[in-house]
């Protein structure tokens, strides 16, 4: 499948005073249509600073990002903002719904950002496929933490964008609410083709992806197919690449 979205010799450089930290250092990344990635690496890897970069909420030092084969160092800016409201989607780890809004509302911000009138029959689909029909009227404080992520889930899908970009996910969550959270975004990848890309410390989330790429000191070290492990379990084989890189 062709690439969806991918970098090209990617960098990012951060000056703190008279020091430069290299947070990634020329990083080549791909993910196709329907493909679920995660992205592992320790603290300090860039696989936050690459995440940020592929959603166009930050720019390259170097390198470059390109979506649909667009290349975002030649979009203006406000190209740029039209990409992100249309073409990305975002999860983020402590779910950044709007506490005023019901979760209706939350799912259907991003069209109403845009000035779309939100169709409530494509909100309510969404809300039906992450489980909470019979919660759309509730407000986040009257949810459960895996239950707003959901929302936030149903909401990085209303806008059909060509990828989802997902911050540590199950970071805040019990493992049964972050599996849950995790089939809905394998499901979203398979049944919707879109394109998935997942920050995660968890090796145990990472087995839900197709493809596991380990970063490490801003440069990638690894990449592990999760299709076919050689009798191991999927779990096994991201500890396994995990162990052998020195994550």
């Amino acid at each position: 499948m062709p690439a969806v979205v991918e970098t090209r010799s990617l960098r990012k450089q951060y000056h703190l005073g008279d020091v430069t930290v290299e947070a990634l250092r020329g990083v080549d990344f791909t993910a196709a249509q329907g493909e679920f990635v995660a992205i592992m690496g320790p603290s300090g890897s860039g696989k936050s600073t690459l995440l940020h970069l592929l959603g166009g909420l930050d720019s390259a030092s170097g390198g470059d990002v390109l979506l649909d084969g667009r290349s975002y160092a030649q979009m203006s800016d406000d190209e740029l903002t039209i990409t992100r409201r249309r073409q990305i989607g975002f999860i983020f780890q402590f779910f950044n719904l709007l506490p005023t809004l019901t979760a209706a509302e939350n799912v259907a911000l991003p069209l109403t950002i845009d000035g779309q009138r939100p169709d409530s029959a494509h909100v309510m689909s969404l809300l039906e496929q992450v489980g909470l029909a019979d919660r759309k009227d509730h407000k986040p404080h009257q949810l459960s933490g895996g239950q707003q992520q959901r929302v936030a889930i149903a909401r990085a899908l209303v806008a059909r964008p060509k990828i989802v970009l997902a911050d540590e996910p199950t970071g805040n969550l019990d493992s049964q609410s972050g599996q849950a959270v995790l089939d809905l975004l394998r499901r979203a990848s398979r049944e919707q083709g879109q394109t998935m890309v997942m920050v995660t410390h968890d090796h145990r989330a990472a087995a839900s992806a197709d493809r596991v790429v380990f970063l490490k000191d801003g440069q990638t070290v690894n990449m592990v197919s999760l299709d076919d492990t050689g009798g191991k379990t999927r779990t096994q084989t991201v500890a396994a690449v995990m162990t052998e890189v020195g994550l």
